[in-house]
Order: structure tokens, then C-alpha cells, then sequence
């Protein structure tokens, strides 16, 4: 009876498998982002205050710089229109009035509005929509990342 045993494998297979796990779960994961982002927008835009609609219009989903996901932000970007008031407000009041500095026309304004100024109290908006969905993006991914672990053929 022999005292060991020799075994030979063939894992190109598991490798070429391994391989093509990656682009499988981006595949996979790159929806479910979309998803979650699309609906964590919605619920900030229900939960932000109003008085012109501005800043819930201005909240936006931007693919992130690595191209796998997607991030949801209040965007900062004025129409010309906007700019154009500000320049004539500055030409009728000047400069330093107070004036000026008018709701919709102030930059940031989603940051000033979730974490409060000086002069006004936070109305939070944007990381409590983005922590409902916590639950359903992890079973989203969970599930995404299994189903691109089953099309490769290692599940």
C-alpha cells in the first residue's frame, strides 16, 4: 500500500473563472447601484425643504470617477438666468449688500440646508434618505454579486 498520493489538476479553468469574476460583478453591481441612487434622489427630493424647488431640481446622480458606481449629490450649477439676476443685483446694491447673497442664488445651498449656518438650524435631508436604503442596497449587491459568481461558474 503506498504512503502517499499524487494528483494531477487542470485549473485553467478555476483561473480563466477568476478571471472574468471581476467584469461578471461590475455587470452585476453597476444596476443595482443605479437603482439604489436613483431612489435614494427621490426620497431627498421629498425631504428637502422648498421654497423655490431649486435645490431638490438640482439634486443629481453622476457616474463616480471610476466608472462602477454612482454618487448622488446637490449640484452647485446655476442657470444663466440665475447668474444674470445676481449681476444685476449687484449692479443696483452693490457689492456688499446683503441683498445679493439672495436663497437661489447662493452656492452649496443642499450643504447649508442639511448641516445648518450660523444663522439658520439644520434641516437634514440628504444622508438620512441615503440611510434607508442602506438594507436594500446590501441585499442588492449581496445578490448581484452571487448571480455574477453563478454566470461565471463558480457558484
Amino acid at each position: 500500500m503506498p504512503d502517499h498520493i499524487t494528483a494531477e489538476l487542470d485549473t485553467r479553468a478555476l483561473f480563466a473563472a477568476f478571471d472574468a469574476l471581476g467584469a461578471a460583478v461590475e455587470r452585476h453591481t453597476k444596476p443595482v447601484a443605479l437603482r439604489t441612487a436613483e431612489r435614494i434622489r427621490s426620497e431627498q427630493r421629498a425631504r428637502i425643504r422648498r421654497r423655490t424647488g431649486a435645490t431638490a431640481d438640482n439634486i443629481v446622480i453622476r457616474e463616480d470617477f471610476s466608472g462602477t458606481g454612482y454618487v448622488v449629490l446637490t449640484d452647485d450649477v446655476r442657470s444663466q438666468a440665475s447668474i444674470d439676476r445676481v449681476k444685476a443685483r449687484r449692479r443696483l446694491f452693490g457689492r456688499d449688500s446683503r441683498r445679493v447673497s439672495t436663497y437661489e442664488n447662493v452656492p452649496h445651498v443642499g450643504l447649508y440646508l442639511e448641516y445648518g449656518t450660523l444663522h439658520s438650524q439644520a434641516h437634514p435631508f440628504f444622508w438620512e434618505a441615503a440611510r434607508l436604503e442602506d438594507g436594500n442596497f446590501d441585499r442588492g449587491i449581496r445578490q448581484a454579486v452571487q448571480d455574477a459568481i453563478d454566470e461565471v461558474g463558480l457558484g
